[in-house]
């Protein structure tokens, strides 16, 4: 059985976007001002050292204002 730790380090494993999810992310959200990425289940989120906004299914789930606020923890 994995420990809360481990569950919590997989899920933050994040893996780069694909050159058509970044050309889709510059699309919908510019210049984020904070790093977007997927974990290894294939879900997005925006991120910084401070905070992580939760896992959406595809970019176009993730909400502007979720990113807009992570970009301001920077």
């Amino acid at each position: 059985m994995k420990t809360f730790q481990q569950i919590l380090l997989e899920k933050m494993d994040k893996i780069p976007l694909t050159t058509a999810e970044r050309e889709e992310m510059k699309k919908r959200f510019g210049n984020p001002g904070c790093s977007i990425a997927k974990n290894k289940r294939g879900e997005f989120f925006a991120y910084t050292h401070r905070a992580r906004t939760k896992f959406y299914p595809s970019l176009a789930e993730l909400p502007k204002d979720k990113v807009k606020f992570i970009a301001s923890t920077s």
